[in-house]
């Protein structure tokens, strides 16, 4: 079995126990945390999406500088965005 067999099968089967877990009725002060992988990639992810935010505005900032348009670099801007949304969508 390949790693990322085991990957998908460890997040398949954490989503299905925090489904699990919304249906019980556990008493309120008891707290449940996932740690580990599903800690790591939430961690991972919150990371790139900052990241992804802080490049966004560099690049506007550079074509603001470049183009001295404020639309222009909108343009250029809801292009790349909208290229990701649809690369995303095929994947």
């Amino acid at each position: 079995m390949s790693t990322r067999t085991r990957a998908s099968n460890a997040t398949e089967r954490i989503s299905q126990i925090k489904a699990w877990i919304k249906t019980q009725n556990f008493d309120p002060t008891v707290r449940i945390k996932f740690r580990g992988s599903d800690e790591e990639a939430n961690e991972s992810g919150s990371f790139l999406i900052g990241a992804f935010l802080a490049a966004l505005l560099v690049i506007g900032g550079i074509l603001i500088i470049q183009f001295n348009n404020f639309w222009h670099a909108l343009v250029i801007l809801s292009a790349v965005i909208f290229s990701l949304i649809g690369v995303m969508l095929g994947y």
